[in-house]
């Protein structure tokens, strides 16, 4: 990788996921509050958990 702005990007997504708590993936952060990780449910699970925290953000957005 040699361009500029793939490295700083690259940079800035390493310094987020160890800011996060993220050790693995797939994990989703919604609004840089909620880390949201595959359990034994499995991944649909997780992606129900996911629209939930976002619906909750919204609501409180308003």
């Amino acid at each position: 990788m040699d361009s500029f702005a793939i490295n700083a990007k690259l940079a800035r997504s390493n310094q987020l996921a160890q800011q996060w708590g993220i050790e693995g993936t797939p994990s989703i952060v919604v609004d840089g509050k909620y880390r949201v990780m595959t359990t034994r449910e499995g991944f649909e699970r997780m992606l129900q958990t996911v629209d939930y925290l976002i619906d909750q953000e919204r609501r409180a957005g308003e």
